[in-house]
């Protein structure tokens, strides 16, 4: 029988239940073509006591009574971010060539850092903190006072922050449920 091997798995483009899909997928295939027809019965042991291990602490994670408070303050995150963003698109239409030039040069930047809210609740952490920086910077100063957008910088940073809180709370919760 030929095998294919995986060079790699991006596993930071996954979700933990999208993970924890993929392993069952997984799982099914190896049962389906036998652990000892394929040569892997001892790594086979291990795998089956992972991908139950992953599952039990998926069913922690989702059983925690912070998991809405954690969706609704990225989803404010990411309601700021598009508004934003949105803002930043309109002033490419304003009839000033002042402000124009300016939210094309904040386009710029935005583009750079893609879809923050597509990432995951870390990554787009980081992701809004760069941001905010690069947006502080000298460099984009003069274009976020020409946009007025001194009240979305403060409005965004606030809302990361307000998430880093609850998933701290979260993290503490989870911590003291594995302990």
């Amino acid at each position: 029988m030929e095998t294919t091997q995986i060079s790699s798995i991006k596993l930071s483009n996954q979700q933990n239940g999208e993970h924890l899909e993929l392993m069952f997928q997984t799982n099914e295939l190896i049962k389906k073509y036998n652990p000892e027809a394929l040569d892997i019965k001892i790594e086979y042991l291990a795998f089956e006591a992972a991908v139950a291990d992953e599952d039990k602490s998926y069913k922690i994670i989702q059983k925690s009574a912070l998991t809405r408070d954690v969706e609704e303050a990225d989803q404010r995150r990411d309601i700021i971010i598009s508004g934003l963003w949105n803002y930043i698109k309109t002033m490419q239409k304003f009839f000033e060539k002042g402000i124009v030039d300016a939210s094309y040069r904040l386009q710029v930047l935005f583009d750079g850092y893609g879809n923050l809210s597509k990432l995951s609740y870390d990554n787009e952490s980081a992701g809004i903190f760069n941001l905010l920086q690069d947006l502080r910077s000298e460099k984009y100063k003069r274009d976020v006072e020409v946009l007025g957008l001194s009240v979305w910088i403060e409005e965004l940073e606030n809302a990361n922050k307000a998430f880093g809180q609850v998933m701290s709370q979260r993290y503490d919760e989870q911590g003291e449920k594995n302990a």
